[in-house]
């Protein structure tokens, strides 16, 4: 039997952080939900194949755990959602090594696309 890949999913938006969920269950997918940044790190053990973090958080941004996951030589794809999507932030996004950015809100296949094309 195939092991489902692991989805980590952050987002301190609690029900937008259900709806994702949702939806990448739906799509097949295995998922670990974290509210902040520094949980996710917190869990980092945990397995995951790919990371949907929000940008713009309360404690550390997605940009700043990137930045970690990057010092530490931690080679997770990260795909980027947020609210505020401008040439700035997918510059910052891709600088940092995103796989892709994604305005909030988004559309379904898209995220699924996105998440399909970093597990390949």
């Amino acid at each position: 039997m195939n092991k489902k890949p692991v989805i980590a999913i952050i987002d301190d938006d609690a029900p937008l952080r259900d709806a994702i969920d949702n939806l990448l269950r739906a799509a097949g997918f295995e998922t670990q939900l974290f509210a902040s940044g520094e949980a996710f790190l917190e869990g980092l053990s945990t397995g995951a194949s790919v990371l949907v973090s929000d940008i713009r958080m309360y404690d550390l941004s997605g940009l700043d755990l990137k930045a970690v996951l990057n010092e530490r030589g931690i080679t997770l794809p990260v795909i980027f959602i947020t609210a505020v999507l401008n040439d700035d932030i997918v510059a910052q996004a891709t600088l940092a090594g995103a796989i892709t950015c994604l305005g909030k809100p988004f559309n379904d296949e898209e995220l699924i696309a996105a998440i399909r094309s970093a597990l390949s």
